[in-house]
């Protein structure tokens, strides 16, 4: 008997709609807002943006690993300060992943080369660091800080005075195992989601460390990945991946399943070039992408919690495919 399984649209590289006909029906859209910055070394420009993060008030901050500065910006993309400096000791930073305390506001800042986290109060004043690994991607979530140690293959987890408590993971392609892990988030029951670079698949583990699941393959299609640096995840649970070097963001169900994509390779509103960090405001549902144009792009969504049931098609339907994904490849890497 044939079948209506699935009907995926992309709209000039910036909406898709993907509708799962058998039984169930599910929708998201993304719909491209606006962007704010531009390239440069200036406030308000970016040379390398690639972690951006959403504080309780809505406020944006970005990390620039090639301006070597946070730059804070409020929900209109308006710059308001910018901490951090070139250099080697406290204040001072190649920044990598970010992270705000929701006790305290707090802000961390992975010094990916001085092998340090730097924190900061929530109106930009320096208090403390601690030494840690030469780590990638961060997150905190109950008093938790996550480190990726990409050149490790693990997760450490400290407390926020930068004690190690706990480390995950191992080097391989197995469950469990980690291969250049990146970015991280962890979701409102705990679980932490690690985008496993080099395997190409997104690991989660529960907040006893226990591997649970893991998503994705190496590609192209719906699903796949191609240098998948950065994970969020939106208050209905809903995971959010940078496909980087498929120049989009993949939208998934909490169970891992794809929902969506959005974005293609290019310069445009709603393109992207090796897009490198993805935030997700917990407030408004508004959706940040570091885009190597040197800018941030902001969407909104429509993305369901549970999905929809519509009638069974008729034994007469045929198979209706349609499909527009952007393409493209650039090649991008950092140098320990």
């Amino acid at each position: 008997m044939g079948t209506l399984r699935n009907l995926s649209i992309a709209i000039a590289g910036a909406a898709v709609i993907t509708v799962g006909i058998v039984g169930k029906a599910q929708a998201a859209s993304f719909s491209f807002l606006y962007s704010f910055g531009s390239p440069g070394r200036g406030p308000g420009q970016f040379f390398s943006p690639v972690t951006p993060i959403v504080d309780g008030s809505g406020n944006v901050y970005v990390a620039d690993d090639a301006n070597d500065n946070v730059q804070e910006f409020n929900s209109s993309g308006t710059f308001l300060s910018a901490l951090g400096a070139p250099g080697g000791t406290q204040e001072q930073f190649i920044p990598d992943g970010l992270g705000i305390d929701n006790q305290t506001g707090n802000i961390f800042v992975n010094d990916y080369n001085n092998s340090l986290v730097d924190v900061f109060s929530n109106s930009g004043g320096f208090l403390y660091s601690f030494n840690t690994v030469q780590g990638a991607g961060l997150a905190i979530d109950g008093g938790k800080v996550y480190l990726s140690d990409d050149s490790n293959n693990k997760i450490d987890v400290y407390d926020t005075s930068g004690n190690l408590l706990s480390s995950f993971g191992s080097s391989g392609n197995g469950a469990g195992q980690l291969s250049s892990p990146e970015g991280l988030t962890v979701d409102k029951s705990g679980n932490v989601y690690v985008a496993d670079v080099n395997n190409s698949r997104i690991d989660v583990f529960n907040s006893s460390n226990s591997f649970l699941s893991s998503f994705g393959s190496s590609g192209d299609g719906p699903g796949q990945f191609d240098f998948p640096f950065d994970v969020s995840v939106d208050a209905a649970g809903n995971v959010y991946v940078a496909d980087s070097f498929n120049n989009r963001i993949q939208v998934f169900d909490s169970s891992g399943s794809f929902l969506s994509s959005f974005g293609s390779l290019g310069s445009e509103p709603g393109q992207f070039v090796t897009p490198e960090g993805v935030a997700v405001d917990s407030q408004s549902g508004n959706v940040y992408v570091a885009d190597g144009n040197g800018r941030i792009e902001v969407f909104n969504s429509s993305v369901p919690i549970s999905p929809t049931t519509v009638p069974e098609p008729s034994e007469t339907a045929g198979l209706i495919l349609a499909g527009v994904f952007g393409a493209g490849f650039l090649l991008k890497y950092k140098v320990n």
